[in-house]
C-alpha cells in the first residue's frame, strides 16, 4: 500500500476509478482484476503489487468510500438545520461534492449494501457500522422537523419519494462523462419548491 500511496496522483484516480466502476457494476466475486487493470493502463502484475490481492483492493475502497462520505457531510452538512426540503438540498449537494471528486463512488457504495461474498462481509460490516453515525446525521428522518407538514401528508411517503428523486438523478449521472451538477441543483429546487407547495402548510 505504501507503494500506491507514493503514485502520482492522477495514476492513482485511474485506478481508483477502474476499480469503483468494475466492482460498483459487477460485485466483489465478479470483478475481473484483469479488467481493472486493462482499464487503468496498468499491468495486472503491479495491480498485485499495489495491494496484494483482489480482497485487499476491495477493502481499500470501500474504506476510502466511507471516509470520503464522512469527510464531505462533516464539512458541509449542518445537522442543526431541520427543514425536511432544505436537508434534501444539503444532501444533493453534499452528493454532487462527492461525484465531483469520484464520479463512480456512489454506485459502488450502493453496491456494498447488496454484497454477498462470504471473504469481505465481516470487513464491510465494520466499515459501515463506524461510518453509520455521521451517515445517519444527514438523513430526514432523526432530526426533521416534521410539522411543516400538511395533516393528511405522511412523513414517511414524502421521504421515499424524495430519497427516490435524488437517487434517481444520480444514478442517471453515475457513469455519465457529462455530470450535470448545475442540471442536478436545480431539478432539486424545482422538485423541492413543488414539495413544498402541495406537501407543507399555508
Amino acid at each position: 500500500m505504501d507503494t500506491f500511496s507514493n503514485l502520482p496522483n492522477e495514476k492513482k484516480e485511474r485506478i481508483i476509478t477502474a476499480a469503483l466502476i468494475a466492482f460498483g457494476r459487477n460485485g466483489y466475486k465478479k470483478a475481473s482484476i484483469q479488467d481493472i487493470a486493462t482499464a487503468a493502463e496498468i499491468s495486472k502484475a503491479m495491480l498485485f503489487h499495489y495491494f496484494g490481492s483482489k480482497k485487499a483492493l476491495y477493502i481499500f475502497l470501500v474504506n476510502q468510500s466511507a471516509e470520503t462520505v464522512t469527510q464531505e457531510i462533516e464539512t458541509r452538512f449542518g445537522s442543526g438545520v431541520t427543514d425536511f426540503l432544505e436537508r434534501a438540498m444539503m444532501i444533493a449537494e453534499m452528493k454532487i461534492a462527492v461525484m465531483n471528486r469520484q464520479p463512480a463512488l456512489f454506485s459502488f457504495l450502493k453496491s456494498i449494501y447488496t454484497e454477498t461474498a462470504s471473504e469481505v462481509a465481516t470487513d464491510i460490516e465494520r466499515i459501515l457500522s463506524e461510518a453509520r453515525r455521521p451517515i445517519a446525521e444527514y438523513s430526514f428522518i432523526g432530526k426533521t422537523d416534521m410539522s411543516p407538514f400538511k395533516p393528511d401528508v405522511d412523513p414517511r411517503i414524502a421521504t421515499q419519494l424524495l430519497n427516490a428523486y435524488i437517487d434517481s438523478l444520480f444514478n442517471e449521472s453515475s457513469w455519465n462523462a457529462g455530470f450535470e451538477p448545475e442540471r442536478i441543483i436545480r431539478d432539486m429546487r424545482q422538485c423541492t419548491e413543488l414539495l413544498r407547495n402541495h406537501f407543507y402548510r399555508e
